[in-house]
């Protein structure tokens, strides 16, 4: 795994993980509340897919909550695509106050072809 870190002036801004395999995968990327619309996501998006390349990938894929249309504007804006795909997880976390809660998130597939 490859975890990106976007800092300003030493403080992180956002991150992502790139999970290398035959089709390296973008996950978690997030970027805080504060610094949005800045190019960060993009940014790190971008370093991620030079990665995957210099990995010798032709393709990247990830996951976009269905309930985050920001995020999936963003994605096709860079040239993403969906696949058809949808998958559904559900994760135990511990919230701000220290409650640990359950979520389930439903994600569509997303899919970009890299320049060779």
């Amino acid at each position: 795994m490859l975890f990106l870190v976007a800092l300003e002036d030493g403080e992180p801004l956002g991150s992502g993980v790139l999970v290398p395999g035959d089709v390296p995968e973008l996950r978690h990327l997030f970027v805080a509340e504060a610094a949005r619309g800045r190019g960060i996501g993009a940014s790190l998006i971008g370093a991620a897919e030079r990665e995957a390349a210099a990995m010798g990938a032709t393709l990247v894929e990830l996951g976009v909550g269905v309930d985050n249309p920001r995020a999936a504007a963003l994605y096709r804006r860079l040239g993403y695509a969906e696949t058809g795909e949808r998958s559904k997880t559900t994760y135990e976390y511990v919230d701000r106050d220290g409650v640990r809660r359950t979520a389930t998130e439903t994600d569509v597939h997303m899919r970009k072809r890299l320049r060779g």
